[in-house]
Order: C-alpha cells, then structure tokens, then sequence
C-alpha cells in the first residue's frame, strides 16, 4: 500500500512539472482594428475589413498568436462607444488593451490614388503605446494586394521571436522545447546562447540587463507537437551549444518584389537575403564575404557567391545579384552520384547509417563534399573506430587523384588527422606512404605530422 501511495506521489510531481512546463509558452494576445479607408472607388466599400481579416488569416496561421475574435471586438468597441476603425492613438491603445487583455494592437489604413493603392499599417505596444513597427505594401493591381498583405504579416510577425530552450543534444542533432503548438515550423533557424554578466545600474542597483554570450545557431528540421528537432549550423567559443542553452527564433520569411505590387519597412534600404533550401538542414555559405549566412541578413546591393552543401547531396554555387529590399533565394540540392559507392571494392568497410552519408560525401566526386565531410568526421568522430577504419580506407583509395584541387587537398589532410589522431600504429605505413609519393607538398606535410604523432 506503501509503494502505491509513493507512486502516486510521484506521478503527481511529474505531472505537476509537466504541467508547468507546457504553461511556460503563452501565446502573444493581440487584436486587428478594421483598416481606415482613404479614397474612393476601391471596387468594395469593406476593403478596410478584409485587409483587417487577410492579417487575422496569416496571423492565426502562425500558430503562436491568440487573436481576438471580430465579433468579440466589435461588442466590446460598441460597448465603450470606441471607434473600431482608423489609427489608434497611445490613450485609445491603453484602453482597448485594458478592456481585451491585449498586448499589441494592429491599426492603418487603405489608401487610394486613381490606380495605384497603399496598405499602412502600426503595430502599437499595448503597454506603452509606443509604435514597435510600422510596414507597407502598394499595388497596382487589387488581385495582387491580399498576398501583398500576407507577405507584410509575416514581416510583422518576425517582431515577435520564439524563445526557449535547448532540450537535447547528440552529435550535429538537437532538440528544442518548442513545437508545433509554438508556431514552429520546418526550416526555422534559431540562434543559441547562454546569459552572462548582469549589468545593475552604479547607483540604483537596478538590473539593466543580462549580457548574452552566443553559442552558434540551428535549423529546424522536423516539427512534432511540443519539440522540434534541428541540426547545428554553426557553433561559437569554447563550450559551443549545450543542453540547457536558452534560443531565440531569427527572420526566415520571404518577401514579395515584382511587377504586381512591392512591399517595404522602416527599417532600411539595404538589401535583405533570404536562402531556402531543400534538404532543409543544408548549410548556406556566401563566398566572397567575410560575415556568416544569416537569413534575413542586410548586404550592401550587389552580386554574391552563394554556396548551398549538405551531405549526400551535390553542392551547388551561384552568384546571385541583391537587390534593395527582401530578396528570396530558392535551391534545390540534388542527390550525389553514387556510383563511385556502388564501384567500392569489397574490402570498404562496413559503415553504419550514422554515418553512411559522411562515407558517401567521401567517396563524392565534388571535392567540396569531400572536404566537408572528412573535416566534420575529425571534429565529431575522431574517436570512433568505425570512422577511423574508414579514413584510412579512403585516404589509401584516393589521395593521389585530384593534387591540385584545394578542397580535394584539404579533405585528404583531415582524413590524416584522423588516422594520427587515433594513436594506433597499424595507420604508419599508409601515412608514410603518403608523406613520401604524394605530389602535393601540403598532404606530405600534413601525413608527415601525423606520423610522428603514432
């Protein structure tokens, strides 16, 4: 009876965690006025009100914003004799948000000129009646304005990031505490990071903030209901990502820029790069930059070498010219050619489904590929016997093929890092074979080092 009751207990606790736990994320209450309509001859005397209902749709579509329901306003409006159309100014704002419970109230207006229309619209703090941000979309064409309007909810919603924690790590893999009941979704990217020093105010002692030191980022890849799991994209310092590690979601929509309509912000008129990709976890680079791929990121208007990797698939370069604005980047990767696999003579050895892909991005006839994936086996798996036997196999197959290709070059280097690495002296006849018949002086100094290490 004893045992019982003891599990009970436990059950309780667990669920009581649980609970806690699932009450953390709270979904971000706002409330969409009709948009004010400037101008006459709008096709429909309600373009104010669809506006307003397009911003509900994309908004309720993202999954992490409760959004108050029209009819619900509308009486409540009525109620206090309040306007329900038109900007709002601080004191209106205050008081909506007092009687809803609101935090962020979405106003403006639909204007017209003859043919061309404009969509303004402010998102207001509830709190300080202060403008968080101000976006607009114009056209030429009605048609076109509703998947204007879309595209600026999804520039508004960026204002409003997913925060939560790392949950789970094994090797590149990671899982998050957030879901699809937080509004996550496939391809997000997230940046990681601990909280560091509080900074208090000298005289008053007052906090002022918490210093944020960044641990690196990582791409969603698959969703369920309350996690979501990703791969590492980069890491920073010393400790990298860990369990426990706090994330904050980046900007990862795209925006709209051709004939039927354009859509801008107050944010600035550098150009803003958005790369999606299929696979969603390949990895963006831009070649002929310093700063590291990020989306959404702001470059000077001017043409880029963008390069897409990801294991098992060709990679693929391209420059691609910014222009002002959003610009959006869409590539699909093509799967390797297996066939040097397929060739492989018996005496490959046997390679498990972790790291099959990496076998395959060696034995690929994209150098790139090649050197990727040796470099990633040597920081991930240096120990693992498996990638070891590995290694030697393919160093022995093929460090003499490509002496002049840099990547080619650098890929066979790591796979001798390996081997010198792994401290068994079965390696020292492949590694001084390489030293002295290689034509390339890089790999010789590079097997060279990692013989004198067995």
């Amino acid at each position: 009876m004893r045992r019982l009751t003891l599990t009970a207990v436990v059950i309780l606790i667990l669920h009581s965690l649980t609970t806690n736990v699932e009450a953390n994320f709270e979904k971000i209450k706002i409330a969409v006025l009709d948009f004010k309509t400037q101008g006459n001859d709008f096709g429909t005397k309600d373009i104010g009100k669809i506006v307003a209902e397009w911003l509900i749709t994309a908004f309720v579509n993202e999954g992490r914003f409760e959004v108050i329901e029209r009819r619900l306003l509308e009486q409540i409006l009525e109620e206090q004799q309040m306007s329900q159309s038109g900007l709002v100014d601080q004191d209106t704002a205050s008081a909506i948000g007092k009687l809803l419970g609101v935090k962020v109230i979405i106003s403006g207006s639909v204007s017209k000129l003859q043919n061309f229309m404009e969509v303004n619209a402010r998102i207001v703090d509830v709190e300080t009646g202060s403008i968080i941000t101000a976006e607009s979309v114009s056209s030429h064409q009605v048609d076109a304005l509703g998947t204007l309007v879309r595209d600026m909810a999804k520039k508004i919603i960026r204002n409003f990031p997913l925060e939560g924690y790392i949950a789970h790590r094994e090797d590149s893999a990671v899982v998050i505490d957030l879901g699809r009941k937080s509004g996550v979704k496939e391809g997000m990217i997230f940046e990681v990071y601990k909280e560091g020093e509080i900074v208090k105010h000298p005289k008053t002692g007052e906090i002022l903030y918490v210093k944020k030191i960044d641990s690196g980022t990582v791409k969603i890849t698959s969703v369920q209901d309350k996690i979501a799991k990703g791969i590492i994209l980069e890491e920073i310092g010393e400790t990298g990502i860990q369990y426990g590690d706090q994330i904050k979601s980046q900007a990862t929509v795209t925006g709209s820029n051709n004939s039927s309509g354009t859509i801008s912000s107050t944010t600035g008129h550098q150009g803003r790069l958005f790369v999606t990709t299929t696979p969603s976890s390949a990895v963006v680079r831009i070649l002929n930059i310093k700063p590291k791929y990020n989306p959404g990121m702001s470059l000077e208007v001017q043409p880029y070498h963008i390069e897409v990797s990801c294991p098992g698939f060709n990679t693929h370069t391209q420059w691609y010219s910014l222009k002002a604005g959003d610009n959006a980047l869409n590539v699909d990767l093509t799967r390797t050619n297996m066939e040097a696999k397929n060739t492989a003579p018996d005496s490959s050895p046997a390679v498990k489904s972790k790291h099959k892909e990496y076998y395959t991005m060696l034995l690929s006839k994209d150098s790139s590929q090649v050197r990727y994936g040796a470099k990633y086996l040597y920081r991930k798996f240096k120990r693992d016997r498996e990638v070891i036997n590995m290694a030697h196999y393919v160093l022995e197959k093929r460090y003499m093929e490509n002496p002049n290709d840099r990547a080619f070059v650098d890929g066979m280097a790591w796979l001798c890092n390996i081997l010198g690495a792994s401290g068994q002296s079965s390696h020292r006849a492949l590694l001084s074979k390489v030293s002295q018949t290689s034509s390339n002086k890089k790999l010789c100094g590079y097997a060279e080092k990692n013989l004198k290490k067995l």
